[in-house]
This record gives C-alpha cells, sequence and structure tokens, in this order.
C-alpha cells in the first residue's frame, strides 16, 4: 500500500472512532483550533501542527505531539516564510509547482473520498458482523497453568525428579533449586496458552494430567525442566469490545479495498512501460521456466 492510502487508513479509523472533524485534524489539547503562532499577520492554527506531525515518519510519530511541539511550531514558521518568499518571486506560476500542486491535490481529494467511503461504510453493525464471523466455529482457545524447575544440566533435573517422586514437595524445591525467575514463586509460571511456550517446554506441560509431573527431564534452549501441571481451562473468545479496534483496522482496510476496486471497475485504464511504450501482456511479461 503507498503512503496516501496508509495516512488515508489512519484518517479512516481515527473517523470511525471519533467523527470526521477529528479525522481532519485531531484536538489533542482541546478547545478548538486556536491560533498558535502569527507570522507576518499569517495565522498559524493547532490544526496544522498536527497535521504536521501527521505526516512525519512513523518513528518520530512514536513521540507524542507535545514533545516536538516547538520544533513542529518552527517548522511551520519557516515554511510560510519560504512559502511568502517564493510568491513574491512568482514561483506560483512555475510549472513544476504546479505540477507538485496538482499532484498532492489528488493525493488530498483520494485520502478524503476515502476516509468519508470508511466513515459512511463502516458502521458498529459491519463491524458486530465482523466479530460474529471471527468468532463462529472457532474453537476455545486451551490454556494450562503449570510449575517448572530449571536446571543447568540433565543429571541434575534427573536427581530432582527422584527426589520429587520420594515425597519432597515441588514448590520449595523449585524455590530452593531452580535457576529461572519463577523459583521465588516456587517455579508458578501462571496460565499460558500453546504457543506463549518453547515448543518442547509447551508439547511436555500440554500432554500432563493435572498435578502430573514429568517423569524426564525436558530440555530447550534455557536449560533442563522438570514440569508439573497445576490447572487446565479453557478461554472464550475475546469480547466484541476487546477486539473492536482491531476489527475496525481490518474492515477500514477492506472498505479501501472495496472502494478502489469499484472505481477501477468504471474506468479505462491503459499502463505502460516506463519508456512510454506499450506494456507487454502479463503472460508475456512473466520469465518462461527453466
Amino acid at each position: 500500500m503507498n503512503r496516501g492510502l496508509v495516512l488515508a487508513m489512519a484518517l479512516a479509523l481515527a473517523s470511525v472512532s471519533g467523527g470526521a472533524a477529528r479525522a481532519q485534524a485531531p484536538d489533542p489539547g482541546g478547545g478548538g483550533d486556536p491560533v498558535v503562532g502569527i507570522v507576518n499577520g499569517e495565522e498559524i492554527r493547532r490544526s496544522e501542527v498536527v497535521l504536521l506531525y501527521q505526516g512525519l515518519p512513523q518513528e518520530y510519530r512514536r513521540l507524542p505531539i507535545p514533545v516536538l511541539y516547538m520544533q513542529l511550531l518552527n517548522r511551520l514558521v519557516d515554511r510560510k516564510l519560504g512559502a511568502r518568499a517564493a510568491e513574491r518571486q512568482g514561483l506560483q506560476d512555475d510549472a513544476e509547482v504546479k505540477r507538485r500542486l496538482d499532484y498532492f491535490r489528488e493525493q488530498v481529494l483520494q485520502e478524503r473520498y476515502l476516509v468519508l467511503g470508511v466513515e459512511r461504510v463502516l458502521t458498529e453493525a459491519r463491524l458486530r458482523q465482523a466479530y460474529e464471523r471471527m468468532v463462529a466455529g472457532r474453537a476455545a482457545d486451551e490454556e494450562v497453568r503449570a510449575r517448572h524447575i530449571l536446571l543447568e544440566t540433565e543429571a541434575e533435573a534427573k536427581a530432582v525428579i527422584a527426589e520429587l517422586a520420594a515425597g519432597a514437595d515441588f514448590v520449595e524445591t523449585a524455590k530452593a533449586r531452580s535457576s529461572g525467575p519463577s523459583a521465588a514463586e516456587g517455579g508458578d509460571l501462571g496460565y499460558f496458552a500453546r504457543d506463549n511456550m518453547v515448543e518442547a517446554f509447551a508439547e511436555a506441560a500440554f500432554a500432563l494430567a493435572t498435578g502430573e509431573i514429568t517423569q524426564a527431564p525436558v530440555k530447550t534452549r534455557f536449560g533442563w525442566h522438570v514440569i508439573r501441571l497445576e490447572d487446565r481451562r479453557t478461554t472464550a473468545p475475546p469480547s466484541f469490545e476487546d477486539s473492536v479496534a482491531e476489527l475496525r483496522q481490518t474492515e477500514a482496510q477492506l472498505v479501501i479495498d472495496e472502494l478502489t476496486a469499484a472505481l477501477r471497475e468504471d474506468a479505462e485504464i491503459e499502463l505502460f512501460e516506463p519508456d512510454g511504450s506499450k506494456l507487454a501482456p502479463p503472460e508475456a511479461a512473466e520469465p518462461k521456466a527453466q
């Protein structure tokens, strides 16, 4: 997806969750869109700061607007000064300026079209339908709760298994012998799904019955484990409320794809090679198998 569509989707998500006005210019400080600067009598609004922030690369947008506020504001000051200087030289009539303005005008129009389209189509009813499809026929996830004793060698792990078989307390043995970070809790790892653990550990833990201890040490990259299964449970699918953010993102992208596909269906499109020559048919462009 190109950068324009990524931004369109981000704006679409914002508009669905909070209205089209916030999608155009979020208002992190509240109180409308106040003047935050004046350059030679020309106002700079807070919405301009937000729009500049939205156009930053992702790594910068990890920082909140207040952290970057003065840098953003000063960039807008410099931009206005530079733009007015260019206008005094008549550069608004320059062919390259006009070409780029037309390019960005189309991009902004496309983004706004997609934002409004997502806002119109992505209703709560559609999100709930998507949620029903997501959970339909979905098997309940299984989780287990286990304790373990982590040891450096297989011989040490076998010795611990023998001690436990002779009646040693698992919790106290874990506290005294385990080198894992859960030792202080008696080796308690809490509940976890199969995918949350390395394969060998998960396979051994899920194969146990409640209260059962592994009869052979389990090797992973962390060392040698002795495992006891404490409990087993199934978990229901996440609620609609817990899933809505993920659903909104997925469905917004689907709406964008649908809108774009519909436009292409009604369009006459011709594509050419980079040199302007006729584009080769797809079958001719594909390399032949050796």
